[in-house]
């Protein structure tokens, strides 16, 4: 619900509503929709706060093909 409201006032573009969009996507066994999400928060030049910290680990993480060997994609 708050993702939603948050979409509906227009704040899709902040890191933190992109990570929970990548998170959700994750979450549902769409790692390769989320990957993209990840890769362009941790080139976020701007503010370097906790969800581009967390984007960065997520997408290092996954970027390895073990780990994802045991996810549903």
């Amino acid at each position: 619900a708050l993702y939603e409201k948050a979409l509906q006032n227009g704040w899709s573009d902040l890191p933190h509503v992109q990570f929970m969009r990548a998170r959700l996507l994750q979450a549902a066994g769409k790692v390769e929709l989320a990957m993209p999400i990840y890769e362009d928060l941790q080139r976020e030049p701007c503010c370097r706060e906790p969800s581009t910290f967390e984007a960065q680990r997520e997408f290092h993480r996954l970027s390895d093909d073990l780990p994802r060997k045991y996810m549903k994609e």
